[in-house]
Order: C-alpha cells, then structure tokens, then sequence
C-alpha cells in the first residue's frame, strides 16, 4: 500500500529494501522500481548508483537493522520517516546529522488533510484495497507472533464470533 501512495501522491519511483525475497517479489508486483535485499552485500552502493543519494527514506519497519541501514543512504538534506513499530535504537553520529542536514521523523498516523488526501486517492482508483486476513480472537497471540516474524502480508482482524 505504501508503494501505491507513494506513486499516487508524490510520483516517485520507489525503491523497495527488505530481507525476505517473498516481500520484494510482491512490491515488484505492486509497483515498486527496484526492489533490494538489504542483506546483499553491495546493497547500499545499488541503491546509490540508481538514486545517486537517497532523498526519503520511509521506514516501515522501525528497528535497529532498518534503522541503521537507512540512515546511511540518505543523502544532504535527507529525510528518515519512522513509521514502523518494530522497536530497538537509533545509533547515528550526530556530528553526520548536521553536517548531512539530515532530519529525522516519527509518524504514526497523519492528521486528517493526510487522511482527506488518502481517500481522495482511494476514491480515484489510485490505491487497491490492501489485503485483509480476518481470524478468530482465539489466535491474537499467534497473530502477533505472525506479525512480528513477518508473515502476514496486508492487515489481520481478530473476529468475535
């Protein structure tokens, strides 16, 4: 969903890193440029030799790997938007901070002109609807678990009969 935004509301080409080969084969599919294991040893110097510098980094993720990946990639004047819950540190030398200008931003839901945005590109047809797994309240500790180990692709509902 978040490659669909991204191309709707600010037509960019976004580039798509992850460590499971699943993932990146569906954001492939969903649109995405590129699509790179962070895992691969040249995968930061790819990234620069497609970008040249990386403008915005929206992390979905949130953890020290993701965290510490990212923040290498951004060029002068980059942006690093935390959106991920993963948990874990940011661990950066602030002197890089401010000679790179590079900003940092937490975001965990927008405000509602975000969202009024949102559902005018929903209503355009510009974002498909994301995939919801519906399951039994009974299973919330292995949804979590799901969750948590990347399993689940979309959103999961936990239902009362």
């Amino acid at each position: 969903m978040g490659i669909q935004i991204a191309k709707a509301a600010f037509n960019v080409q976004p580039i798509v890193v992850d460590v499971d080969e699943a993932k990146l084969n569906l954001a492939l599919e969903s649109g995405a440029s590129h699509a790179i294991n962070s895992r691969d040893e040249d995968a930061a110097q790819r990234i620069h030799a497609i970008t040249g510098g990386v403008s915005a980094v929206i992390d979905f993720v949130g953890s020290d790997l993701s965290t510490g990946f990212a923040t290498n990639l951004l060029r002068k004047g980059g942006r690093y938007i935390i959106v991920g819950l993963f948990g874990g540190e940011l661990n950066h030398p602030l002197p890089m901070m401010v000679l790179m200008e590079r900003n940092i931003q937490g975001s965990y839901v927008g405000s509602l002109s975000n969202l009024k945005e949102l559902m005018k590109l929903v209503r355009e047809g510009k974002i498909d609807p994301i995939p919801v797994e519906k399951r039994h309240a009974s299973e919330a500790n292995q949804t979590l678990i799901d969750l948590k180990e990347g399993k689940i692709v979309g959103r999961a509902a936990l239902m009362h009969d």
